[in-house]
């Protein structure tokens, strides 16, 4: 009998760090999506944030 429950626990504990493992793998996924879709929008806009000049002074040495 507890060699059942051991059994059962161990099944329970692989399916939850698969879970965990495709839930990763999901948001990465996502996250690749997303910069792949607005990667022409960013290479748009940070030369132009980069070329605006800051309008607070940098500090001296």
């Amino acid at each position: 009998m507890s060699e059942e429950i051991s059994l059962e626990h161990s099944y329970r504990f692989a399916y939850r760090v698969c879970t965990i493992f495709l839930i990763g793998f999901i948001l990465i996924t996502l996250a690749v999506v997303s910069d792949a879709l607005h990667r022409g929008e960013l290479e748009q806009v940070v030369p132009e944030a980069v070329a605006a000049p800051s309008s607070t002074p940098t500090p001296g040495p």
